[in-house]
């Protein structure tokens, strides 16, 4: 019986050696054969197995390592952009130069409607308006004098100019602000959204002194800049107004 048994034995052992001899013959001659490899790739491999396990791990350690140096250069790009953008935002910037502004300006006022709210009067006027000096050219717009019932007048004007500043050609928005008071008046002018050469202007000042009254008709002097009477109408109102304060054109 046992003679029987180790004759099946050794019969067996031969077939397995046989088969994995004939495995063996397909390796490489300058590669040693390795079990494990053999194992895991062999052919009982369950086919749920991944790319990633299927692969040695000598090669992921490879591939990962190849990877290290492209990712640091990305970073290093990325830090040397960072540095380019923070140096640029700490470089000074240009300043604007104020330059001091003096001029005048003879209006002619349109009275387009007066209307009264309460004890409130409320006029609202078409202007004309010829500018000497720093400003030079003419003012066309729109100013709303609103008279309260204790003698006070608030006005606001608006307009667009067309002519030259400081020498420079081209269009601005100039606005003002006048309150008239017992105490006296106080005005305050602003100019801005220049185009063309004026592209960048900004100014501020204050009227010096008293508005000077023509009365209406058409002024005798300082209304060089357009007909009389204008395209906005008939001079209902006539003065002239010197100004002070300062401009700057942005860089």
């Amino acid at each position: 019986m046992f003679s029987r048994f180790e004759e099946n034995n050794d019969s067996s052992v031969s077939s397995a050696e046989s088969v994995v001899l004939q495995s063996f013959s397909n390796f490489p001659r300058n590669l040693a054969p390795n079990f494990r490899l053999y194992i895991r790739q062999g052919p009982e491999m369950n086919s749920s197995t991944t790319r990633n396990q299927r692969r040695p791990k000598q090669g992921r350690e490879i591939q990962k390592n190849m990877n290290k140096p492209n990712i640091k250069q990305q970073l290093r790009r990325g830090f040397f952009a960072l540095a380019i953008v923070g140096a640029l935002l700490t470089l000074p910037k240009a300043q604007a130069q104020p330059i001091p502004a003096t001029f005048n300006s003879t209006d002619c006022e349109h009275v387009i409607s007066v209307r009264t709210v309460g004890p409130t009067t409320i006029i609202t006027s078409s202007i004309t308006a010829c500018f000497h000096g720093t400003f030079e050219g003419t003012l066309v717009g729109t100013e709303r004098d609103v008279i309260h019932p204790n003698g006070t007048v608030t006005g606001q004007a608006s307009g667009v100019f067309s002519g030259t500043v400081n020498g420079r050609s081209g269009t601005c928005v100039t606005s003002l602000v006048v309150s008239l008071t017992p105490n006296g008046d106080v005005t305050h002018w602003v100019v801005d959204q220049g185009t063309g050469d004026l592209a960048g202007l900004h100014g501020q000042g204050t009227t010096q002194g008293d508005a000077i009254e023509h009365g209406p008709g058409c002024p005798g002097s300082g209304f060089d800049c357009s007909d009389c009477p204008p395209a906005t109408g008939t001079c209902d109102d006539s003065f002239t107004v010197d100004y002070t304060g300062q401009i700057d054109f942005a860089p």
